[in-house]
């Protein structure tokens, strides 16, 4: 780590897993969405291009459920990134489909107050 702090892919690790220690003590049932590729060798000694993750290049960072059951989608971003046009696309489908798709930079304390005005929203509905 340098003088300055933790670089982009730092911060952006710490800060998604303190946004999935934030949400687990509001209440949710969430997990992070590590996506990847990669070669894989095995003990045969073939190798295989592999990719993992949940809507690869495309899904949040965060997946899961708020309370009442609702889905779950947050992207987390370290400023000046933003959200690709296709995660944006699959935050605005989670959002159709009657979940709660949040994007949370780490500069912002936006998570619980945005969680929470969008859980409000969702029960004066019903």
């Amino acid at each position: 780590m340098s003088k300055r702090g933790p670089t982009g892919p730092q911060r952006h690790k710490a800060g998604v897993n303190a946004s999935i220690q934030r949400l687990i003590a509001f209440g949710c049932l969430v997990a992070e969405n590590k996506q990847g590729a990669g070669m894989v060798k095995f003990p045969s000694g073939a190798e295989r291009y592999i990719t993992w993750g949940l809507f690869k290049g495309e899904g949040a960072d965060i997946l899961g459920f708020a309370p009442g059951g609702w889905g779950l989608a947050v992207e987390f971003k370290v400023p000046p990134d933003k959200p690709s046009k296709e995660q944006l696309d699959f935050l605005r489908r989670v959002a159709r489909l009657g979940g709660i798709a949040l994007v949370v930079y780490d500069d912002e304390d936006t998570l619980l107050p945005d969680l929470k005005a969008a859980l409000l929203k969702k029960r004066s509905k019903r």
